[in-house]
């Protein structure tokens, strides 16, 4: 009910500063309710999409959503980011909170703080990250020209905090969409703090590793799978490295039942469902 009396009050708001249907017709030509800019940023970020419909094109939406976002961050930078944060935390969206982040950036000095608070909110995989620096770089949005300044920052924190054996194996791949993860180590150069994570970024970016396996067990059972063919030994390394299925299934010559069913170990929930029959 709260909600009903919310979207009615926001209608008679409408009315009184003389907006009338008519005024906003949907794609269809046809009268439809004009939204506030603050439920027009919260329905970008919960239900957007950057693909094509029935309706509209990509390209129109994905102007669109840019357009909305954008006048939000000149409004109130602020509400933005509260929503952004919301919309990935809470409503589990990806391509729009990092397209509307990207947007806060180029606020400059107006939008630092908040931006240095909610990055790593909005930011929680590398796919996230990489999104984050070719929207960046691709100079498409107002006021943002590269990563530099307190973005540039903020991704090398990120990398250097949050970057982990597991996704390194799952989204490291250099044959990945660009910008790989061994392209983004070259832009910010972070700088180790410890040998392992100095034999991480040593591996994203030439693919080598030392010779002490406690470091990064995951990366060097990674290793030695790719090399074997024996299935008790394949077994054993999925086991140690706790190795997911992304990485097994591309490199082992021969599935197996075992095999399998020792993957389903280290399944996550909907991939375990996918692949009981198999």
């Amino acid at each position: 009910m709260k909600t009903i009396n919310a979207f009615v009050k926001s209608i008679q708001a409408e009315k009184k500063r003389g907006w009338t249907p008519e005024t906003h017709p949907n794609r269809e030509g046809a009268p439809s309710y004009l939204r506030s800019l603050e439920e027009q940023t919260a329905q970008v970020l919960m239900t957007g999409t950057l693909g094509t419909t029935f309706y509209a094109s990509g390209e129109q939406l994905g102007t669109e959503s840019m357009q909305v976002l954008t006048a939000m961050r000149k409004k109130d930078s602020g509400y933005l980011a509260r929503a952004l944060v919301n919309a990935r935390e809470q409503g589990f969206m990806k391509t729009l909170p990092t397209l509307g982040l990207a947007i806060h950036s180029a606020g400059r000095g107006t939008t630092k703080q908040t931006f240095e608070i909610i990055f790593g909110r909005v930011i929680l995989i590398p796919d996230d990250l990489r999104a984050f620096v070719q929207l960046c770089k691709k100079d498409i949005i107002e006021g943002r020209k590269g990563l530099g300044g307190y973005t540039h920052d903020a991704a090398r924190s990120w990398v250097s905090e949050k970057l982990t054996e597991y996704w390194v194996l799952k989204y490291g791949s250099n044959n990945s969409d660009k910008p790989t993860l061994r392209d983004i180590l070259r832009l910010l150069r972070p700088t180790p703090t410890s040998p392992a994570q100095s034999e991480l970024f040593r591996y994203i970016v030439k693919g080598e590793l030392g010779d002490d396996p406690s470091l990064n067990p995951k990366l060097h059972a990674y290793e030695q799978l790719k090399k074997s063919t024996n299935e008790q030994e394949i077994i054993e390394l999925i086991r140690k490295g706790r190795l997911p299925f992304e990485v097994v299934i591309p490199v082992v010559k021969e599935m197996t039942l075992a095999i399998w069913t020792e993957l389903l170990y280290q399944a996550p929930y909907q991939n375990l469902l996918r692949n009981l029959a198999t």
